[in-house]
């Protein structure tokens, strides 16, 4: 596999030019510095270019920042369904 670290989209168009023709891309954004509609352009040009965006990467996260936990309604709704119970599936 050959991985090729390209210059920013938007800033030049040979970019297109090689994600049109690789097998696939992966588009990294940072947090705290790319702007969301910046962002959004660039999926747009090279969606428009014919690129295979494969994902998204965003890099510079800080662990807790986009840390998920269930909401605490959640957690009680669930608590009260939890049981010893056998529970029926469905195939």
């Amino acid at each position: 596999h050959v991985i090729i670290d390209t210059p920013p989209v938007l800033l030049f168009a040979d970019v297109l030019v090689m994600a049109a023709r690789a097998d696939g891309v992966l588009f990294v954004t940072r947090s705290g510095k790319s702007r969301t509609q910046a962002s959004l352009r660039a999926r747009e040009v090279l969606a428009r270019a014919g690129a295979n965006i494969l994902g998204f990467i965003l890099n510079g996260t800080k662990r807790r920042e986009y840390y998920y936990e269930y909401p605490e309604e959640y957690k009680r709704l669930m608590k009260g369904n939890m049981s010893d119970e056998p529970r029926a599936e469905v195939l």
